[in-house]
């Protein structure tokens, strides 16, 4: 009697007439808030003002929309429609006939042990609709499972699964300890049952968090890998920037290179440029002298060196002359 009480205190049970059943599958292993859910599939309920309970594994969500609000944080809301489920949770496909009243009946489409539908049809149709609802979800040789509404049993798992989306533990405890009027040992029990609660929801969460914890650990590594590659190339702009500021443009040195040799009616065959020394084969009228001094003129250069010349064989009177030059640093 005293259990009994309490139950009713605890636990509502929401029947199928008073619900619209909703399947739907998510990424796996994210999980969403009651808010998100709504957010995201209010627009499937035909009730306007009502609410939801909501069953969420890896993969799916099973939605049960009220006609009505659950407004009564202090209670567990469960669905009639998942008691029936439960019924057939390890059948691979079935169609679950519960009868209600004499005339109405609660069919259960069961595929792959997922609950894909769930609605109340007429005796009249009843065939007709069980035709329809096995072409619908694709069954091949559904079975057929009359599961009487006195069978449905709920456990105290089954309170436990639909307890984290009803109501706040502690104000519960407190209000049934004041309205209900019970002997010690009935307290103790009470208070044995809403310390597991507790204890289950700080496991949750505590497994909740380090699983994102250690998913921020993955996401760490590949985050010190990029810095690791970002202070490489960090050094290496640091060593270009300040051997760009050390010695004169590159462009600006290439432009005072090809002034002194159009000068002299020259030109240039080929040019390499390692940090601060340009070695350069240009070509230039045999016995000219001045390109050492004319370079040095120029201001930008520190020494030019001559390190071989050969006679240009495509051009008369020519020969390739083949320099290291080095760049001045700037002031």
């Amino acid at each position: 009697m005293i259990l009994t009480r309490l139950l009713r205190k605890l636990i509502n049970i929401i029947t199928v007439e008073d619900t619209y059943f909703v399947f739907v599958q998510k990424p796996q292993n994210v999980k969403l808030s009651k808010e998100a859910i709504f957010l995201n599939y209010k627009h499937l309920s035909p009730f306007k003002n009502g609410d939801l309970i909501y069953l969420q594994t890896k993969n799916s969500i099973f939605i049960w929309f009220t006609k009505n609000k659950l407004s009564n944080k202090n209670k567990v809301y469960i669905p009639e429609g998942y008691l029936i489920y439960k019924s057939l949770k390890t059948k691979k496909e079935a169609i679950g006939i519960t009868e209600k009243t004499k005339d109405t009946y609660i069919l259960s489409v069961i595929k792959n042990n997922l609950l894909l539908s769930q609605i109340i049809v007429k005796n009249s149709n009843l065939n007709q609709k069980i035709l329809f609802l096995t072409k619908e979800y694709s069954l091949k040789n559904p079975e057929k499972i009359d599961i009487p509404i006195s069978k449905l049993n709920l456990s105290f798992t089954d309170i436990l699964l639909f307890s984290n989306f009803s109501f706040k533990k502690e104000e519960l405890y407190k209000s049934t300890l004041k309205t209900i009027s019970l002997p010690i040992s009935i307290f103790v029990i009470l208070q044995t049952i809403f310390f597991f609660l507790m204890s289950q929801h700080l496991e949750e969460k505590i497994k909740e968090k380090t699983d994102y914890l250690n998913k921020l650990k993955e996401q760490t590594k590949d985050t010190k890998k990029l810095l690791y590659l970002l202070e490489e190339k960090k050094q290496f702009w640091e060593t270009f920037l300040k051997t760009e500021k050390k010695y004169p443009s590159i462009y600006y040195v290439l432009n005072e290179i090809a002034k002194v040799i159009s000068s002299k009616n020259g030109y240039i065959n080929s040019l390499e440029f390692n940090e601060n020394v340009i070695t350069l084969w240009a070509g230039l009228k045999a016995g000219d002298t001045s390109l050492v001094n004319d370079l040095l003129k120029t201001g930008v250069f520190k020494e030019v060196k001559i390190i071989s010349s050969v006679k240009d064989r495509h051009k008369d009177n020519y020969e390739i002359i083949n320099m290291e030059i080095y760049l001045k640093e700037k002031r």
